[in-house]
């Protein structure tokens, strides 16, 4: 019995992946459209602005490329970010240890210049050694007030997140951010708290950031620490 159910096991997985890389590609190409339809919405309001308005404040001429990254006992990884005139960006990266490259990433991320109340969205698609594909889908909005909230929800393969982010300059070129995030786990069906806690220090073009991370379950001997880089070249 066991063994005539094997193919139809078989089938019934690869259709299910199917129908979820299916879901996903569905996904990008509607963000895709929507950031067209968005961005063909702002042109017809700009259009219709005095010619005056427009002239006040010119578009940049020049978008470097910026490359972000990770360093840690465990190895180091590096990200290069081609971002647009609107804020948007292209991200490609890796992630290398002693034992070789671990993970390859590429990523979209949608920022609407005009509409406050749009948030943003990105997409991560990463390849990890000996682990397959792991998609990443995040929405995140900023808000005006104390400590520059912003509210981010995250959807992955196995966990969606609900994540709350506080900044606070306690210096001209220094901020702190505390950052709390609920990810629950479709698998083990329970919650895992994981609290971030990052000190951002500017230098010339870029930032250097420190950062611990701990998840509840852990505890105190759980707590990460890294640093992370943002330099335009």
């Amino acid at each position: 019995g066991s063994h005539a159910d094997w193919p139809r096991t078989v089938v019934v997985r690869m259709v299910l992946r199917a129908a979820r890389a299916v879901l996903w590609l569905f996904a990008g190409i509607s963000l895709v459209a929507l950031g067209v339809f968005l961005k063909r919405a702002a042109d017809l309001y700009g259009h219709s602005l005095p010619t005056e308005k427009l002239l006040r404040s010119p578009a940049p001429t020049r978008l470097p490329v910026r490359f972000r990254g990770t360093l840690d006992r465990g190895g180091c990884s590096c990200t290069a970010v081609y971002s647009t005139l609107t804020g948007s960006t292209v991200e490609l990266g890796l992630q290398v240890s002693n034992q070789g490259v671990q993970e390859v990433k590429c990523a979209v991320a949608y920022k609407h210049e005009d509409w406050d109340w749009f948030p943003d969205v990105k997409l991560v698609t990463a390849l990890i050694r000996d682990k397959g594909v792991r998609r990443v889908a995040t929405i995140l909005k900023h808000f005006r007030g104390p400590g520059d909230p912003a509210v981010s929800v995250r959807f992955a393969d196995s966990e969606t997140s609900l994540g709350v982010e506080l900044t606070r300059a306690v210096k001209e070129d220094t901020d702190v951010t505390m950052s709390l995030f609920l990810p629950f786990s479709h698998l083990a069906r329970r919650l895992d708290a994981l609290l971030t806690l990052q000190t951002t220090k500017r230098v010339a073009d870029g930032k250097v950031v420190g950062v611990l991370c701990g998840r509840a379950s852990n505890g105190l001997e759980g707590v990460e620490a890294y640093i992370k880089y943002d330099f335009a070249c």
